[in-house]
């Protein structure tokens, strides 16, 4: 869907902003593209647009087989949490923290 300079200048005038021409040139082309992408992720067409390649870090969303663990996540957090108890993490003191640990010696 792309974007008439006239709608962008209404959405700036009900947003109390002022664009020069350059501006709204530059704006115009640049919000077009973002509509267009979420047009596509919209319809389920996630493909990166005139062939470019995928975003860096980006998978297939697929699970490893290989790698054990992998849908961690999906076995919920307390699965996987270290310590876990009435639904909050839970952390081991810090020895220095345990009763009866020395007193830590102020700098001089």
């Amino acid at each position: 869907m792309p974007l008439k300079p006239e709608e962008l200048r209404r959405a700036a005038a009900l947003a109390r902003i002022d664009l020069t021409d350059v501006e709204v040139t530059t704006l115009t082309a640049q919000l077009g593209d973002v509509l267009e992408r979420v047009e596509r992720l919209e319809g389920g067409d996630d493909a990166p647009p005139d062939g470019a390649a995928p975003p860096a870090g980006r998978g297939d969303g697929a699970v490893r087989g290989d790698r054990p663990g992998a849908d961690a996540l999906a076995l919920g957090l307390e699965a996987i949490a270290p310590g876990w108890t009435d639904g909050f993490f839970t952390v081991p003191r810090l020895p220095s923290h345990q009763e009866g640990a020395p007193a830590r010696e102020e700098a001089p």
